[in-house]
């Protein structure tokens, strides 16, 4: 049975492990979504790390995020695949900020690539990502992870695959120290 409405996404959303709150905002009959090792407060999604908000449309769903503009979706199944992307790509930030380095979404490089670079900035303004000294292009492809140059040359180096994250860092840490 397809889910159309807010309430029943709600209990959907929880069967499926996700941290569901419906509320009425400024944005129509929203849905609060998280997941459980997110959430920093005993009320739940208030105190979230990272939330979604997956709004009703009179067309089937939109997905907002603080990084993006709103993504519709016909189908609540396909919305909740790219909530789940989302977490994903989210978590993969996180782990990079574990593993030392600076990751972030850029404009100008699609909101499914991370801007990577070492802390070492060449201004004094940490958060401004082209003040660090080298950055690269990194995606997770179903085939596995893919680092680049942080602006593609048609004529210059191509993405190279990796397996795995962690061989995926080893690469750009050692491509950014140089």
């Amino acid at each position: 049975m397809p889910i159309t409405d807010r309430d029943s996404a709600v209990d959907t959303l929880r069967q499926l492990g996700f941290v569901a709150r419906a509320r009425d905002w400024a944005l129509g009959r929203t849905v609060f979504v998280t997941l459980p090792h997110l959430v920093v407060e005993a009320d739940g999604i208030g105190g979230a790390r990272q939330a979604i908000y997956l709004c009703e449309t009179p067309d089937g769903w939109s997905v907002e995020t603080l990084q993006t503009h709103g993504k519709a979706f016909e189908h609540f199944e396909d919305a909740v695949a790219f909530m789940r992307f989302w977490f994903d790509f989210l978590a993969t930030r996180d782990a990079l900020g574990q593993k030392g380095f600076r990751a972030r979404q850029h404009p100008d490089i699609g909101e499914t690539t991370l801007l990577v670079s070492l802390p070492e900035p060449r201004t004094h303004e940490l958060q401004d990502v082209r003040g660090w000294r080298k950055s690269m292009r990194l995606r997770q492809e179903p085939s596995g992870w893919w680092v680049g140059p942080q602006k593609p040359d048609p004529g210059g180096q191509e993405d190279l695959p990796f397996p795995t994250l962690d061989a995926a860092v080893d690469y750009l840490r050692e491509q950014l120290h140089t």
